[in-house]
Parts: C-alpha cells; sequence; structure tokens
C-alpha cells in the first residue's frame, strides 16, 4: 500500500461504493458456505438502499480508502437491533485484492477508539462471524461464545471482544 490508509464515518452517499465493495468478498469468501436463503438474506443486508437506510437512521459506518479507492467497510448496531447502537460488529469487509495488509486491524483500531469515547462506556463488542471469518476474528482478538448456528440462512458463529472500561481493546 503506497498511499496512506485513511479511516472516516462513511457517509450516506457512499452507500453505493460500500454495497460494490462487499459483494465480491462476499461471494468468494462467504456466500460459498451458505444456502440460498442465507446468500439472498444477506446480499438483501448490503445492498445499496439497505446501506443507505442504515446510514440515514444513524447507523454507525466506517470506511478505509487509499486515495479515492473505497477498500474496507465496518458497521456497528446495538445487540438489542437498535440501529444506532454500539455493541455489535454487522459488517466488517475488506477488498479481495489488499486481504491479510492489516485494513480489518486498522478499521477495528478506530472502531474501539470510538466505543472508547462512548457515554455510557462499551464492555464488549459482538460479532456474528462467518466460518471463513472466525480465524480473522480470533486474529483480532475475538473469543467465540457458542456454537455456530443459522439465522435467516446465515451461518455464524457469535464472538465477543472484551474491551477494557474505556472502550478500547483489552490486552
Amino acid at each position: 500500500m503506497s498511499k496512506p490508509l485513511r479511516i472516516a464515518r462513511a457517509q450516506v452517499r457512499e452507500a453505493g461504493a460500500i454495497a460494490r465493495l462487499i459483494e465480491p468478498a462476499f461471494a468468494r469468501f462467504v456466500a460459498p458456505d451458505l444456502g440460498e436463503v442465507g446468500r439472498v438474506a444477506f446480499r438483501l443486508y448490503v445492498t445499496e438502499k439497505a446501506l443507505r437506510r442504515r446510514l440515514m437512521d444513524g447507523a454507525v459506518g466506517f470506511r478505509a480508502s487509499l486515495g479515492e479507492a473505497l477498500v474496507g467497510y465496518a458497521e456497528l448496531r446495538g445487540r438489542d437491533g437498535r440501529i444506532d447502537g454500539l455493541d455489535h460488529l454487522t459488517l466488517l469487509f475488506v477488498a479481495v485484492d489488499l486481504q491479510g495488509r492489516g485494513i480489518a486491524r486498522r478499521l477495528l483500531d478506530v472502531i474501539t477508539g470510538h466505543l472508547a469515547a462512548a457515554r455510557p462506556p462499551v464492555g464488549d463488542l459482538t460479532v456474528n462471524a462467518s466460518a471463513y471469518a472466525v480465524p480473522i476474528y480470533h486474529r483480532l482478538g475475538f473469543r467465540a461464545t457458542g456454537e455456530a448456528g443459522e439465522f435467516q440462512g446465515v451461518v455464524a458463529t457469535p464472538m465477543r471482544l472484551e474491551l477494557d472500561p474505556g472502550g478500547t481493546q483489552a490486552v
């Protein structure tokens, strides 16, 4: 990566680019482990329209870019389903050709910094990881909290990252 990686809050106008970033990584790494119902359910969750709506409704999204190119995206919501919640990571995707270069780690660092500033403090961050992503989340410090299960056709393992009381990643 010759250009510096920049991470900032995602804007509603970026929803189309975010959807286009997610699809190739989903198709290559996640979709093969899902049935048709799961693939459709996930793709409906990440359409431009769905992303735009969540961002307009207060979802917290962060985008990573190299120059003008969008190369990563992460989105938070509440475990209770609140669109403006901060304790559940719903999306973390990196461009297929840039995986393994620390972009997901940098996005997570920004997220934990954001959570450190939250009031009340966020004590932990959860994620429902696809089979492909479980080892990646392990390397990012998450630990499985249960067995893989299925929700609307999407198979995922529940995982949790403990944060110190200020919201940063626990060591």
